[in-house]
């Protein structure tokens, strides 16, 4: 059970997260596209953006789920920006290298990639928020608590 725990935190941390989506991304691109070199079947030519975008995709939902659970938001909410950035500059070095194409060549990753940034800040926005209206709420029940065990005191 300890060993899970550790797990769970490993999961918290935007950074461990990001090196997680890049190193399943740099697997499945390799994979994907050594197939595609082998001659067994055609690779999309753009494949390594493909795989690099649907990760950065899932980097953006994960870290958004974590921020509702870690104690620190502000400090995690900068390790998130940090680890999109590591990501985003890694990944698609990668995706170059492997498809021969940059992005500007892969004019259609250029606007998949606009979209996904405004989606992770969005996702970000969206842990805060919920975590920020259930500590809210959770104060508001305590307080309320607290108030109907005094008025119950009183009464005896």
């Amino acid at each position: 059970m300890h060993k899970l725990y550790k797990i769970i935190d490993l999961f918290k941390d935007p950074l461990y997260l990001a090196g997680l989506a890049l190193g399943l991304c740099v697997l499945i691109s390799t994979i994907g596209m050594s197939v595609g070199w082998t001659g067994l079947i055609d690779t999309y030519p753009l494949f390594p953006w493909m795989i690099a975008a649907a990760m950065l995709l899932y980097y953006s939902v994960f870290t958004g789920v974590s921020l509702m659970v870690v104690q620190n938001t502000a400090q995690t909410w900068g390790r998130a920006v940090y680890g999109f950035m590591g990501y985003v500059l890694l990944s698609g070095a990668y995706a170059w290298m492997l498809s021969g194409k940059s992005i500007f060549e892969a004019s259609t990753y250029k606007g998949i990639y606009l979209i996904l940034t405004l989606s992770f800040f969005v996702f970000l926005s969206i842990g805060t928020s919920v975590k920020g209206i259930v500590s809210f709420t959770e104060r508001r029940d305590q307080q309320r608590a607290k108030k109907h065990r005094n008025n119950d005191s009183e009464e005896l």
